[in-house]
C-alpha cells in the first residue's frame, strides 16, 4: 500500500490552547465560507494545554481536511484526506491512545483513515499518527517533533519522520527525510533536487545530534513515472532501517534500500539493495544485491542515481 503523502508548514502559538471548526467548501475558481448552524462559541471545545482545529476543503465527494496542531509559538499543519472529528478524552484508551496526550482526533472517510494525538512534555511537543482501515491497522507514528525542526534544511521542509533505537543505545533516535519547499516546480528528472535524509541521535540528556546525512537514497519526486512521487516511505527494524520506492506505469517496480547500523565501527552500511518489477499481467520478479555484490559502502556515500538496475 502506497504512504498517504503529508504536506506541512511549521508555526505554533502558546498560553492556551482550543479546539476549533471551521468548514469551508473550495473550488479552483471560488471559496465559499458554509455559515455554521449553531453559534460560534458552541463549536469550540476547551483544552488545557493543545488546540487542533479543522478546515473541511473540497466537494462532497472529496471532502478533506486541514489539521493544525498549535503549542507556543509554533503551529503543526497536517492536510488529511478525510473528514475529522475530535476524540474526547474520555475515550483515549479505546483508541489507544495514551493518557498524557493533550488533544486527539479521528479522520476516517470511504473505509480507511487516519488517527492523530498531540503530547507536550517540558515543552517538547510531537504529534502522532496512526493508520487504520477495515481490516489493516498500522503502530503510531511521529509526524512532528520540536526539537527535529532544527534539523531542517535552509529552503527545505520536512517530508517523513520516523523515530527508533537506531543505533542500539536504548534511546530513540531519529530519521528526517526532507524535500526542497515547492519542489514540484523546480524538480527536473535530468536535474533532481536532492531529497536530504539525516540520521539524527539521542543523547543521553534527550537532546538530538546530527549523525549522518544522505542527498542520495531517496529517488527524486519525478523519478516514478506515471506514478509520480516514489517515495513510499522508511521502515525500521532493530538496527536496520529501510527506504522504500514504488514507481513504474504498465511495468511496476519497487526499490528497496536497506540499511545497518555497525555497533564496532559506530556508522550506518548499505547492507541490501533490492527490489521487484511487476508484469501488467501481475507476474513478480524480484532481485536483491547485498556486500558481496557492491562490498562496504557507508550511508553517508551511497548514491542511488548510480546504482540503477
Amino acid at each position: 500500500m502506497k504512504n498517504l503523502k503529508i504536506n506541512w508548514s511549521l508555526f505554533f502559538l502558546m498560553s492556551i490552547f482550543i479546539f476549533s471548526c471551521k468548514n469551508e467548501l473550495s473550488s479552483s475558481d471560488t471559496k465559499t465560507t458554509v455559515e455554521k448552524s449553531k453559534p460560534e462559541n458552541t463549536q469550540k471545545k476547551q483544552f488545557s494545554k493543545a488546540t487542533i482545529s479543522f478546515e473541511i476543503k473540497g466537494d462532497d465527494t472529496a471532502p478533506q481536511s486541514l489539521l493544525i496542531f498549535t503549542n507556543g509559538q509554533e503551529t503543526h499543519e497536517v492536510l488529511a484526506d478525510s473528514p475529522c472529528t475530535p476524540i474526547e478524552s474520555i475515550d483515549f484508551t479505546k483508541n489507544e491512545i495514551p493518557k498524557e496526550a493533550e488533544v486527539a482526533c479521528y479522520c476516517w472517510w470511504a473505509g480507511s483513515g487516519h488517527k492523530y494525538y498531540a503530547t507536550n512534555s517540558n515543552n517538547h511537543l510531537q504529534v502522532f499518527k496512526k493508520y487504520t482501515g477495515e481490516g489493516d491497522v498500522d503502530d503510531w507514528s511521529v509526524i512532528y517533533d520540536k526539537q527535529v525542526i532544527e534539523f531542517v534544511l535552509e529552503g527545505h521542509e520536512v517530508m517523513d519522520i520516523q523515530d527508533a533505537d537506531l543505533n542500539a543505545d536504548g534511546r530513540k533516535d531519529v530519521l528526517l527525510a526532507l524535500k526542497a519547499i515547492e519542489e514540484e516546480n523546480t524538480d527536473d528528472i535530468d536535474n533532481p533536487n536532492p531529497r536530504p535524509l539525516l540520521i539524527l541521535t539521542r543523547n543521553k540528556d534527550n537532546s538530538l545530534s546530527l549523525a549522518q546525512r544522505n542527498d542520495n537514497t531517496i529517488l527524486c519526486l519525478h523519478c516514478g513515472g506515471v506514478f509520480g512521487d516514489p517515495y513510499n516511505g522508511m521502515v525500521i527494524k532493530g538496527n536496520y532501517f529501510s527506504v522504500q520506492h514504488f514507481g513504474g506505469s504498465n511495468w511496476k517496480w519497487t526499490r528497496i534500500l536497506t540499511y545497518k547500523y555497525d555497533e564496532a565501527q559506530q556508522n550506518w552500511y548499505l547492507h541490501k539493495d533490492g527490489g521487484s518489477e511487476i508484469s501488467p499481467a501481475q507476474e513478480t520478479t524480484e532481485w536483491v544485491k547485498d556486500t558481496k555484490d557492491f562490498g562496504t559502502i557507508e550511508f553517508k556515500n551511497f548514491n542511488i542515481y548510480k546504482f540503477l538496475r
